[in-house]
């Protein structure tokens, strides 16, 4: 990374992600998912959260925000009553080879308070948990460190309707 890279990186940090452990919501889609489409989930097969590992940050207005390894698909929840979805891909494992769905397979509405059952007391920085090479994903850790830290902006983009 370039010394203006990194110049620019160290101005982002200060935001602190809280991680979670997606390991018992993962378990019960995949279990689910044996039961309901057995075609797709087989014996050698799990679900998983992809882009992991995932954690939630709060935003300048409040908000909790779910947020992955890329800096994308970041969730507002805002109380008890508003959710936010998490997406489950296929792990099959086999001898020589894994392979993982390019498309989610399930989903899973999740409220705030079961994202701080999951947590698992670490935390990073964010500019630590986004991680960056090129230019798409420099920009997505830019807008959530701007969720985090600029009120206008957060209320702006994260509404509660």
């Amino acid at each position: 990374m370039s010394t203006t890279k990194q110049e620019a990186r160290e101005k982002l940090r200060g935001v602190q992600v809280r991680l979670l452990d997606l390991t018992p919501m993962e378990t019960a889609a995949t279990e689910w998912a044996r039961e309901h489409i057995p075609d797709r989930v087989g014996p050698n097969t799990t679900l998983e959260a992809g882009f992991k590992p995932w954690g939630v940050f709060t935003a300048a207005n409040g908000a909790t925000i779910l947020v992955c390894i890329e800096g994308v698909g970041y969730h507002a929840t805002y109380d008890e009553d508003t959710t936010c979805d998490l997406s489950f891909y296929t792990r099959k494992v086999e001898p020589d080879t894994t392979h993982v769905s390019m498309m989610p397979v399930a989903s899973r509405t999740v409220t705030v308070q079961e994202l701080a059952e999951v947590e698992t007391g670490d935390t990073v920085d964010l500019t630590e948990h986004v991680r960056i090479f090129g230019q798409r994903l420099e920009d997505n850790l830019r807008s959530m460190h701007r969720l985090a830290t600029d009120l206008a902006y957060a209320a702006d983009r994260l509404t509660s309707e």
